[in-house]
């Protein structure tokens, strides 16, 4: 039997515990900012970069793969349970992942992320409206769904439904 390794075998450990961390913090967990967690995550995020050689070059590896295309990369850290390596992509990326948007502010100033309040926060208006949408859009898909079942794709961008037919698709 041979002893085959994954690529999970070579990560480091403060990788996903530091995930687990961000993804345990009051403002990732409850969506509201909790001005407590802006020094703790920007800790966690640095504490995850690469402190070895060997580190650097498997982060740098997994930039390449992320800046060469997004979504597959990111369907890649899906599939195989990886999600804890988004801390070595980007700060967009890192903050799309714990739903920070909106509520802190990630950068990379060159040596080091800061973590910042967000200068826009989205207040409870800005949050009834998404919800609002995202129920719309929903309720606009379903319909466009029933209407028209052997259609090749259907998209739905803000209010507005694109249905093509299997002959537009060939």
């Amino acid at each position: 039997m041979t002893d085959e390794k994954t690529l999970r075998d070579f990560l480091p450990e403060r990788l996903r515990l530091n995930y687990d961390a961000i993804r345990n913090t009051k403002t990732a967990t409850e969506g509201a900012l909790n001005v407590d967690d802006i020094a703790t995550i920007q800790q966690l995020i640095n504490d995850s970069q690469p402190k070895t050689p060997e580190e650097e070059i498997m982060r740098t590896m997994l930039q390449f793969l992320y800046r060469r295309n997004t979504r597959d990369f990111y369907k890649f850290l899906v599939q195989s349970k990886l999600y804890h390596l988004v801390l070595w992509t980007e700060a967009k990326q890192m903050a799309k992942q714990f739903r920070l948007n909106g509520l802190i502010y990630i950068h990379w100033n060159g040596d080091a992320y800061e973590c910042s309040k967000h200068q826009n926060p989205p207040n409870e208006q800005d949050k009834a409206l998404q919800s609002f949408n995202k129920q719309v859009r929903s309720k606009l898909l379903k319909k466009a769904v029933e209407d028209n079942p052997n259609s090749e794709i259907v998209v739905v961008e803000e209010r507005t439904v694109y249905v093509m037919e299997p002959e537009a698709c060939d």
